[in-house]
């Protein structure tokens, strides 16, 4: 069984803009090892639960790492992580939009503009 506690952290974790890097890196190897990513997550959970976060890194490792990007090749359209814990349980966390980044920009003018060319149309059906 998987915890409430470690879904939100994975979840946290595909928000570090600094994870996919780390995963090229050192693969194969769980997320206590990611040095970087280790720094930015105990700042983002409280001390209490640090011994819980402890274990969590300790027994999850990335089996994949997907990025999707623009034409650009700066602004990622999708990050999304297949996470494996080592008795076998595994999670998909994906990143969604970044209020406290370039995405953000990028996405609302997306949408803006999908919504503005967009057409819409009426279909009866007899």
């Amino acid at each position: 069984m998987i915890t409430d506690f470690e879904l939100r952290v994975l979840s946290e974790l595909a928000y570090i803009d600094n994870l996919g890097k780390e995963y090229y890196i050192l693969k194969n190897q769980t997320l206590s090892n990611f040095p970087k990513t280790n720094k930015i997550i105990y700042k983002k959970t409280s001390y209490n639960t640090h011994s819980h976060l402890k274990n969590i890194l300790d027994n999850w490792h990335i089996i994949e790492y997907f990025r999707d990007v623009n034409n650009t090749g700066i602004e990622a359209h999708l990050d999304a992580y297949l996470f494996r814990r080592i008795d076998g349980f595994y999670v998909i966390a994906f990143r969604g939009t970044n209020s406290k980044s370039r995405q953000f920009i990028y996405d609302m003018k997306e949408n803006l503009n999908m919504f503005f060319t967009s057409q819409v149309t009426d279909v009866t059906v007899k």
